[in-house]
């Protein structure tokens, strides 16, 4: 725990953002900015330290010193900014993993937040420079705005004010990154272990200074990203559907034919592939896609001879062979080419539900099934799809996401978020009651989780969380009976020792059972 007050995620790479755009187009810069405007963006002083900005519409109070909440010295107001100084708490107390040493206009102090990583009350931004090759240093970082109408906020949060709008192609310098986890939740549950993260850019633009969510390019020199709009780069999350067995791909690198050294099969028609860019190449629009195993790509017999090179991974494929999706236009052609014969209507709930946060999926190889005993009018059913471009493999479940849905008078209703499973969902009534518990297999950074979720006043809901405030974690679940483990602290807190303990699910609650 005590490590994680110097963690705050820095996700800055080539972003996949998902957006409901109907047409790719290709257009040219509306807007660079003047020479005024880069004197202001460059003027504007550059923290040294991350700092944040209040996001907690009450507020958050500030403290003179640390663990001692009768030492209160004001409220930071919502939308003020404090700047994390990091001073050593010099503390062994669990509590202080929850305390932060500030700056706030001037004054030194504290701030106090049980769930700083969920941004409840503030949000945090790691200042952004960018590296110059040529000169060997460190300087303004400027980027592309990728979408049009990408909004301009006043503060790192939707429920901010919005300053206007900024559209696609025109160059901001960009000062501050910082993201949060932003996870799909139904009906005020969230079940979604594979959500998009919210990554929020402080940048400026006509001499003003705000906040974009996740609009812009990869931030970089000002003269490459000048180069970028010329290059009309469009970094839009979206898919290329390949129509020909002879594609023409481009290497990424020296932007000449792969077919100059490399034979190309394709293996299996209709192939997806994921794309995130496009450009004029000799005055010939393509667009980067990240290469299939549907494909055979192998040197030619003339570099046999050669040492053995790579597989390329990712090429430029042009806009003739093919058609262009973007991930809205992606899931309409996939429910029209679903070889899933039954009720449509499931298909068009799952869509609202997934589509609104965003996630886009491919419903080719959809599947809906009941999972509940008794009639069909009001039953419990999971549905099933892919994310992206993928097609269903054996033994590959790391792109589902499932939902489940009740129908009840012919009329599907979600009871579930979004699952992301890393095995096939199992159904078991634990407690002999006549309604299923549902035990999921969730992704974690150390292998998997075993969650047991089970239905309270017509949902599924996480059942885990009572064990968790035990004490209890690393699940595991053997017939009806459930295995748990405990970590008891030594006396002298350097140590600590694992207790098993076993438990029977009953009433929508955990029993503890001897072995």
């Amino acid at each position: 725990m005590k490590e994680k007050r110097f963690i705050y995620p820095l996700l800055v790479g080539v972003l996949l953002n998902f957006c409901n755009c109907n047409k790719l187009e290709i257009l040219e810069a509306k807007q660079y900015l003047t020479k005024t405007e880069q004197e202001e963006s460059e003027g504007f002083k550059v923290e040294n330290s991350n700092y944040a900005y209040v996001t907690n519409t009450n507020g958050i109070v500030f403290y003179k010193t640390l663990m001692d909440l009768k030492s209160k010295l004001k409220n930071i107001p919502y939308g003020e900014k404090i700047i994390f100084t990091y001073e050593p708490l010099n503390s062994e107390a669990e509590e202080s993993n929850f305390w932060y040493s500030i700056d706030y206009k001037g004054t030194k102090g504290y701030v106090y937040s049980i769930e700083p990583y969920k941004s409840g009350d503030w949000f945090t931004l790691n200042t952004l420079t960018a590296y110059n090759e040529d000169t060997k240093a460190n300087e303004v970082a400027y980027s592309m705005v990728i979408f049009s109408n990408t909004i301009f906020y006043e503060l790192p949060s939707l429920d901010s004010k919005p300053l206007g709008v900024i559209d696609a192609f025109n160059l901001v310098s960009v000062l501050a990154s910082g993201s949060s986890y932003d996870s799909f939740i139904s009906n005020n549950i969230d079940l979604e272990m594979g959500g998009s993260d919210r990554i929020w850019y402080e940048v400026t633009f006509n001499g003003k200074r705000g906040f974009v969510l996740n609009g812009i390019n990869y931030p970089t020199t000002k003269t490459i990203a000048e180069m970028q709009v010329k290059d009309q780069i469009i970094n839009q999350k979206g898919y290329f559907l390949l129509a020909t067995k002879e594609p023409m791909l481009y290497d990424m690198e020296t932007k000449q034919p792969l077919q100059n050294n490399y034979s190309i099969k394709v293996l299996k028609e209709n192939i997806f592939f994921d794309s995130t860019e496009s450009r004029l190449l000799n005055g010939e629009q393509v667009y980067q896609i990240y290469l299939s195993e549907k494909l055979d790509i192998r040197l030619k017999k003339k570099f046999k001879k050669i040492e053995e090179e790579e597989r390329p991974y990712i090429a430029y494929i042009s806009s003739k062979d093919g058609t262009y999706l973007t991930e809205q236009k992606f899931s309409d052609y996939t429910v029209v080419k679903t070889r899933f014969k039954g009720d449509l209507n499931a298909i068009s709930v799952m869509r609202d539900e997934f589509e609104k946060r965003g996630i886009y999926l491919n419903y080719l190889d959809f599947s809906l099934r009941k999972i509940s005993e008794g009639s069909l009018q009001d039953s419990f059913f999971v549905a099933s799809a892919h994310v992206g471009y993928y097609d269903s493999e054996p033994h590959n479940n790391s792109t589902i996401r499932s939902i489940i849905l009740r129908q009840v008078d012919g009329v599907y209703e979600p009871v579930s978020g979004s699952i992301y499973t890393s095995a096939p969902i199992q159904f078991k009534d634990l407690d002999n009651d006549g309604v299923k518990e549902m035990i999921v297999k969730s992704p974690t950074r150390g292998g998997e989780e075993t969650v047991i979720y089970g239905l309270k006043d017509g949902k599924y809901i996480s059942m885990n969380t009572i064990l968790n405030g035990l004490g209890i974690y690393e699940i595991e679940l053997s017939g009806t009976r459930i295995k748990g483990k405990k970590w008891i602290s030594a006396p002298d807190g350097n140590d600590s020792k694992e207790e098993i303990h076993y438990f029977k699910y009953q009433n929508a609650s955990f029993v503890e059972t001897k072995k």
